[in-house]
């Protein structure tokens, strides 16, 4: 699956936009301003958003080939 330095670098990225979009998802929930209770929270799930998203990702192939 990891061929190459390409494929590494958009595995990466789709972490980065995985948690990224976890705490935008919070940002938006709350109107911008998240209370010290759920950023905690959206810092101890966000581990969980990306540990079931990339089997995901990689079980429809989505690293098969770069564009």
């Amino acid at each position: 699956m990891y061929r190459n330095w390409r494929t590494l670098l958009a595995v990466g990225h789709d972490v980065a936009a995985c948690a990224a979009a976890w705490y935008v998802a919070f940002l938006l929930r709350f109107n911008f301003y998240i209370p010290q209770d759920y950023a905690a929270l959206a810092l101890q799930t966000v581990g969980w958003v990306i540990a079931i998203h990339v089997p995901i990702f990689i079980a429809f192939n989505l690293y098969r080939g770069i564009w």
